[in-house]
């Protein structure tokens, strides 16, 4: 079972599910014992979740940079910050156009994964 941290954690702290690996390049803070896919033996496989918003194309640059400076004022709050990485999702901020080229690598780091495979959605 592949999942991501968060909705995992309780589980894992409970006894439930035992933990193999993470799939980040880095152990997780909340798993500091669980290794990497990398130091479980399978070097390069490295996948990792992340949350994001979205505008509309055409949204004013200006109000997109208002969200996006609203969004980073959160992720500094150290309120926020001990909730949010308290289930293990770290809180990175940054600009727009910085997740734009995140969204952009993994959709063809992954989308050329997928059409290497040859996998189909059935």
């Amino acid at each position: 079972m592949f999942d991501i941290v968060g909705s995992s954690l309780q589980h894992i702290q409970g006894g439930r599910l035992i933990p193999l690996a993470v799939t980040s390049a880095e152990r997780s803070k909340v798993l500091p014992d669980v290794p990497t896919m990398a130091q479980a033996g399978a070097p390069g496989y490295q996948i990792t979740g992340w949350h994001g918003i979205a505008v509309r194309a055409g949204t004013p640059p200006a109000a997109i940079d208002k969200l996006n400076a609203t969004v980073n004022a959160v992720f500094k709050d150290p309120a926020f910050r001990t909730r949010w990485e308290a289930i293990g999702t770290p809180a990175v901020g940054g600009t727009a156009a910085e997740f734009g080229a995140l969204i952009k690598s993994d959709s063809q780091r992954l989308g050329a994964l997928v059409r290497s495979t040859g996998v189909t959605l059935d």
